[in-house]
């Protein structure tokens, strides 16, 4: 369960999970016998996610959540006046009446942990009668990671590794996982009449779906959904960038056509790439999660290959004088286009005639220590060229054949390491099954 949730999950989530279990079990009376099963399990789920969590590790060391600032870092932390919130959820107001003042993202983020009157009763009476101190403990701990900047500890917390991760309200998890167990313990004590039982869950639901009914709405995905041909046929698959209005909510999709597009919303990116933004727009054009890149006619644009902007109403726009995505050069200046085959997302081909004087064949292919380049059947190394890579060309060069892979270090060793493991953990299922059957 560990492994695939980091597969296909959210990291952060999985790290919280974590950080609860193992402070459970910590303050377990059991502990060394839970600590021992948590770590194993701990190494069994890094041994069946093998084939992943070491690039996502490169990837991010390279990344902008190495460099960004604090005010990034700790977005999202609670304020004291949110954990009221707990005891009444539209206190503070909420996007639906417009009576919250801020984003809608950080309300969801940081005023979700109301579990109705019910259930802070009876977690009320748990952390009281029953003396649930482990309970109380994630409570705890999982109030003061959520206040981020605003927990005195806040320099130590956040700073280096830790800071990865940002977002610290969603450390509000642990309490709620606390609320909860605290509230569990009073409901097992309730005496066994189903008549109260029933009153007690049927409270909280009311109440729950009265308060959290109103954000869930039924509409039609046809508008999200939609198909633009004209962006299918130009853009599409083609060896091309294009570039996506700001005001367009949902940049990724232009990967269902499998275009490249310069704007997107990403757990995090390249370090270079907001300066890079930045030199483009003439103003900083990024965040913690997304760029905002609105001009298609920047130099740095057509060094990039942008040769379609799609604006707010769907419309495609050429880019006159949009460079190729690959191209001769002497110096800083350019002398000819190559053509590029895309074979595959992580396998490129370039091919061409240098132009005389030519000495450099640029690929605007961001740079990252994982791509290897082959040229006219020779590895040869890439150079960095901006924000994006260049092969040098041997002098009177003829005719080229550049082949560029995306191969990460290490690659054949975690992927037969991570299937060994999962067969591994097959083989321990087997017994069991056979004992059940």
């Amino acid at each position: 369960a560990w492994a695939l949730q980091f597969l296909s999950g959210h990291p952060q989530f999985q790290l919280v999970n974590g950080l609860g279990m193992a402070v459970w079990a910590a303050a377990h009376p059991r502990r060394r016998e839970l600590i021992g099963r948590l770590a194993l399990e701990g190494l069994g789920a890094a041994a069946l996610a093998l084939i992943q969590w070491p690039q996502t590790w490169r990837f991010l060391a390279l990344s902008v959540r190495g460099i960004w600032p604090a005010a990034f870092t700790t977005a999202y932390s609670i304020s004291p006046r949110e954990l009221l919130t707990w005891l009444h959820p539209g206190l503070l107001g909420d996007p639906r009446s417009g009576t919250w003042l801020g984003p809608p993202s950080v309300f969801f983020e940081s005023c979700g942990l109301f579990i109705g009157w019910a259930g802070l009763a009876a977690a009320a009476i748990g952390l009281v009668r029953g003396r649930c101190w482990r309970a109380a403990l994630l409570i705890a701990l999982g109030a003061g990671l959520a206040l981020g900047r605003h927990n005195p500890l806040a320099g130590i917390l956040w700073e280096g590794h830790a800071g990865f991760l940002r977002t610290p309200a969603r450390y509000l998890f642990l309490a709620l996982w606390g609320l909860l167990l605290a509230a569990g313990w009073s409901v097992r004590r309730v005496p066994a009449v189903p008549a109260l039982r029933a009153f007690l869950l049927c409270a909280a639901v009311v109440q729950l779906w009265n308060w959290g009914g109103g954000f869930v709405r039924v509409e039609s995905t046809g508008r999200y959904l939609g198909a633009n041909s004209e962006f299918i046929g130009k853009a599409g698959g083609r060896p091309l960038r294009v570039q996506t209005d700001p005001l367009l909510a949902n940049p990724d999709k232009a990967m269902l056509y499998r275009a490249m597009n310069v704007n997107g919303y990403d757990a995090f990116y390249l370090a270079g790439y907001p300066a890079f933004a930045a030199l483009s727009e003439g103003r900083p054009a990024a965040d913690a999660s997304r760029t905002y890149l609105s001009r298609a006619d920047t130099p740095a644009m057509r060094l990039a290959g942008v040769a379609y902007r799609l604006d707010v109403s769907g419309r495609l726009e050429g880019q006159p004088g949009a460079r190729p995505l690959s191209y001769f050069a002497k110096g800083a200046g350019m002398l000819g286009g190559a053509r590029v085959f895309s074979e595959r997302p992580e396998r490129l081909r370039v091919k061409g005639d240098p132009p005389p004087g030519a000495d450099r064949l640029v690929v605007a292919v961001p740079a990252y220590p994982d791509w290897r380049a082959r040229l006219n059947g020779r590895a040869v190394p890439l150079q960095g060229w901006g924000f994006f890579q260049a092969v040098r060309l041997p002098p009177g060069a003829g005719r080229v054949d550049l082949r560029l892979e995306f191969s990460p270090r290490f690659w054949t060793l975690w992927d037969l390491a991570a299937a060994g493991a999962w067969l591994a953990w097959l083989g321990l299922l087997v017994p069991a099954w056979r004992g059940r059957a």
